[in-house]
C-alpha cells in the first residue's frame, strides 16, 4: 500500500487511487495511509522504480538510521561516566536492534523506521531545548525543530499525537504547569497538521473511507467494549514484550533452549535498570513511552511492530542494568557487555540460520520472484484496466498490475468472512472478474473454492503455484 501511495505522489495521480478495493465483508486495510512514509519512499521509487530488492535495501538503510537515533536518544539519559556509558549504549543498541525479531521488520516496507527517526528526533530536540530554557534564541529554534518533527511524526502515523501529550505530561511533572514552549509546540504541530495533513487523512479522491475516519470510527464503535479490549491488549503486549524484546527470544518454529535461557537472564538486568532509572524523575522519553503504550491499548488490532518505538527506552534500561551490575561486581571495564554480546551472537546465529532456511523455502511465492512477475505481466497484458481480481493479498497485486484487487479475509483474524459456501455470491456481489490463487492463501482456500464450484470458474493461466481463473457470469 505504501509503495502504491508513493507512486501516486511521484506520478501526480490521486493519492488514494491505488486499485485496492475496500470490502465491508472482508476488511483488510483503509484506502490510504498518512503521507509521511510514502513521501520517504518517493526518492527510492524515482531512482529505481518498483525494484523490491532495492527498496528493501533502502528500508534497511532507514532502519540503520533509526538505530543511530535510538542510541543518540538513549545517550541523553547517560549516567555520570559518559565515556564508559557511551560505548555500552552503542553496544546495547546494536544488540537490541539486530535481534532477529527486530531485524526481521527492517526489510519490510512498513512505516516504523521513519516513525522512529522523526519521533526520536523530536524527543532529542525537546530534551536539548529544556536544558536551554535560559537561552531564548536557541531554545525557540529547538522547539521549532521539534514542532516540525512532530508534524512529520503525525504525517507518518496517527500515534504521533502521543508526542504532544508526552511533552505536556513532562511539563506537568517537571514544572507543574504547561510552559509557553509546550503551547508553542502544540500550535506549530496542530496548525501545520491541519493545513497539510487534513485533506490526506480526512478524505480521499476515490470515495473510499479514509484512514483517519476509520481509526476513530473503530474506536467510538467499540466504546462499550473498551475495558475488555484494554485488558486483553495488556495480555497480548505483555506476551509480545516477553518474546520479542529480550536479548535472544526463541521463535515459534525454533524454540532454542539456549535462547530461552539468555532471554530469562536478561529479565533481571532490565528490572535493575528500570529500578535505577525511576528512582530519579522521569524524562521526556519515559513519559512518551507511557503515553504511547497507553494509546495502543484501546484498539482491536495489535502487533509486535507497534512496540518498536519503545526500543530506545529498552536500551536505556538494559544499559543501566549492565552498568549497575558492573559497578556492584567490580567487573573489568565492559566485561558484562562483552559477555552479553557473546551470548547474543550465539543465539542470533542459530535464529538467523533457521530464518534463512525458511526464506529459502518460501522464495517461489515471493512477490518479486519469477513466478509472480510472470503472472503479473500476463494480467497486465491480457485484462482491461477496470478488471477486478479476488486474491489473498490485493495490495501486492494492485501495485504490480494497476488492476482493481480485493481480498476475502479479515485482517484481524485471518478467517474467510464471506463463508465457505458464499464465496461465489460474494465475488459476484463485489464485481469480481477473476480469481488468483497464490501460495500465500492459508490452506489454499481459493483453490478449494474453485474445486467445490467447478461450474463457476474457468481456468485461464498458471505460472508455478500461481493460478488465474475467470469467474463465470451467473445464469
Amino acid at each position: 500500500m505504501y509503495m502504491m501511495l508513493a507512486r501516486n505522489l511521484l506520478e501526480g495521480h490521486a493519492y488514494a487511487d491505488t486499485g485496492y478495493v475496500q470490502s465491508a465483508l472482508a476488511y483488510l486495510a483503509p484506502a490510504s495511509y498518512p503521507p509521511g512514509f510514502p513521501i520517504a519512499l518517493v526518492p527510492a521509487l524515482a531512482m529505481f522504480g518498483l525494484n523490491i530488492t532495492v527498496i528493501k535495501l533502502y528500508m534497511i538503510g532507514l532502519y540503520g538510521v533509526a538505530v543511530v537515533m535510538c542510541a543518540w536518544l538513549a545517550a541523553t539519559r547517560l549516567p555520570a561516566d559518559r565515556t564508559t556509558s557511551c560505548w555500552v549504549i552503542v553496544g546495547v543498541a546494536a544488540l537490541v536492534a539486530w535481534n532477529p525479531r527486530f531485524a526481521g521488520w527492517a526489510t519490510l516496507i512498513l512505516s516504523e523506521s521513519v516513525f522512529v527517526i522523526v519521533t526520536y528526533g523530536a524527543l532529542i530536540a525537546c530534551d536539548h531545548a529544556y536544558l536551554r530554557l535560559d537561552s531564548h534564541r536557541s531554545c525557540n529554534a529547538l522547539f521549532t525543530l521539534a514542532g516540525g518533527l512532530i508534524l512529520a511524526s503525525l504525517a507518518t502515523r496517527v500515534f504521533g499525537l502521543a508526542l504532544i501529550l508526552a511533552v505536556w505530561g513532562y511539563e506537568l511533572v517537571r514544572y507543574r504547569r504547561p510552559t509557553r514552549f509546550g503551547v508553542m509546540l502544540f500550535v506549530i504541530a496542530g496548525l501545520a497538521g491541519a493545513v497539510l495533513l487534513g485533506p490526506r487523512l480526512l478524505g480521499t479522491s476515490t470515495g473510499e473511507t479514509s484512514y483517519l475516519t476509520l481509526v476513530f470510527q473503530d474506536l467510538f464503535a467499540h466504546l462499550n467494549e473498551l475495558p475488555v479490549t484494554v485488558s486483553e491488549n495488556l495480555g497480548h503486549y505483555g506476551r509480545l514484550l516477553r518474546h520479542y524484546w529480550l536479548i535472544v527470544p526463541g521463535s515459534a518454529t525454533n524454540q532454542l533452549v539456549a535462547a530461552q535461557w539468555i532471554a530469562w537472564l536478561s529479565l533481571p538486568v532490565v528490572a535493575i535498570g528500570l529500578w535505577n532509572r525511576w528512582r530519579s524523575s522521569p524524562s521526556v522519553i519515559e513519559i512518551f513511552a507511557l503515553v504511547y503504550l497507553a494509546s495502543l491499548l484501546p484498539w482491536h488490532s495489535y502487533g509486535s511492530r507497534y512496540l518498536i518505538p519503545l526500543m530506545a527506552l529498552y536500551v536505556v534500561y538494559l544499559t543501566a542494568g549492565l552498568l549497575r551490575i558492573e559497578r556492584v561486581l567490580s567487573a573489568p571495564r565492559h566485561a558484562v557487555l562483552w559477555l552479553a554480546c557473546c551470548l547474543a551472537i550465539f543465539g542470533y546465529g542459530l535464529t538467523y540460520r533457521a530464518t534463512a532456511d525458511f526464506d529459502h523455502r518460501i522464495a517461489p511465492a515471493a512477490p518479486n520472484g519469477p513466478n509472480a512477475t510472470a503472472m503479473y505481466r500476463y494480467i497486465k497484458q491480457t485484462t482491461p484496466k477496470d478488471t477486478r481480481i479476488l486474491v489473498r493479498d490485493p495490495r501486492t497485486l494492485a501495485l504490480f498490475t494497476r488492476r482493481g484487487a480485493l481480498t476475502y479475509t479479515d485482517n484481524a483474524n485471518d478467517q474467510s468472512l464471506p463463508g465457505f459456501t458464499r464465496v461465489v455470491s460474494y465475488a459476484r456481489e463485489m464485481g469480481v472478474d477473476y480469481v488468483l490463487a497464490t501460495p500465500s492463501d492459508p490452506g489454499f482456500a481459493l483453490l478449494r473454492w474453485v474445486n467445490l464450484y467447478p461450474n463457476a470458474f474457468s481456468f485461464i493461466y498458471a505460472e508455478g503455484p500461481f493460478r488465474l481463473y475467470r469467474l463465470r457470469k451467473a445464469n
